[in-house]
């Protein structure tokens, strides 16, 4: 957190007109999205939750992702498209996670998953590149309001059910309250509060499991901003049914204030 680097832009190789009848995503397309992996007990790894890079050395994620983990065991990959883990140890693409943060009023299922949202800080800072890249936060000038298209990325179960190999992605609408109560699961809508809000279609074209934790993105201004992190969707994921996001928004301030905590212990550490 010793830089701010500029938010919110992409610069991709190529960019290809599966996260459920999606696309695969392409080197810089998306370089903010973080794949998060933890170590199990016979001492192998398995990937847990999408992540959303925010600064140099902060992740945002769903709160149920991390829920009490232990962050010796949990580490973060950046501007890595495949799903396997590298067969190197690429220092300039795994991070290890030196602190978790969740709001106190997280309280897992007790509270119906509210203030589904976590924060990660790394332990080093992140090598950026034009494959790895901070997304922006939202302010008052970037509200999300409905129909306005966002975008959501992946490694979660494809449309045939399967482990997707890659990152995916899938263009989704912003879906207004009433509607969203009116063509969501039953089971969802105990999720639904002031802290969420709707996204997607209801004709196959969905999350899935383990997409996780992800982020939502809108564009403004020729920028990417991270409005969403997913927190529920439907069961089986072809049900045809909005899923369920934790609205970045209301968490900004907490989020920028735990950023400027951890940056001045930096500077005070650069110090002595």
């Amino acid at each position: 957190i010793l830089c701010t680097p500029e938010c919110g832009l992409t610069y991709p190789e190529r960019a290809e007109p599966l996260i459920l009848h999606g696309s695969r995503v392409q080197r810089g397309q998306w370089p903010w999205a973080a794949a998060m992996f933890f170590r199990k007990s016979d001492n192998t790894w398995k990937f847990q939750c999408g992540a959303t890079l925010v600064s140099d050395n902060v992740v945002i994620t769903a709160a149920h992702c991390v829920w009490r983990k232990q962050v010796k065991n949990m580490f973060i990959i950046l501007g890595h498209l495949p799903r396997k883990l590298p067969k190197v140890n690429r220092r300039d693409l795994i991070y290890r996670v030196s602190r978790i943060y969740l709001l106190p009023v997280y309280r897992h299922k007790t509270n119906k998953y509210n203030s589904n949202i976590a924060l990660l800080v790394l332990k080093n800072q992140v090598i950026l590149t034009k494959n790895i890249l901070p997304a922006c936060l939202p302010d008052n000038y970037t509200v999300v309001h409905p129909y306005i298209m966002s975008v959501v990325s992946g490694w979660g179960l494809n449309e045939n059910q399967e482990i997707s190999q890659g990152l995916n992605y899938i263009k989704v609408p912003i879906i207004d309250v009433m509607r969203c109560f009116k063509n969501i699961d039953q089971e969802l809508e105990q999720y639904i509060s002031y802290t969420t809000f709707c996204a997607g279609y209801t004709n196959g074209t969905t999350v899935c499991n383990e997409d996780g934790g992800g982020g939502l993105l809108t564009q403004h201004d020729g920028k990417w901003v991270l409005q969403g992190v997913l927190s529920r969707f439907s069961r089986p994921c072809q049900h045809g049914s909005y899923s369920v996001y934790t609205k970045v928004m209301l968490y900004t301030y907490w989020i920028k204030l735990i950023m400027d905590f951890e940056n001045s212990k930096a500077l005070i550490i650069r110090k002595t």
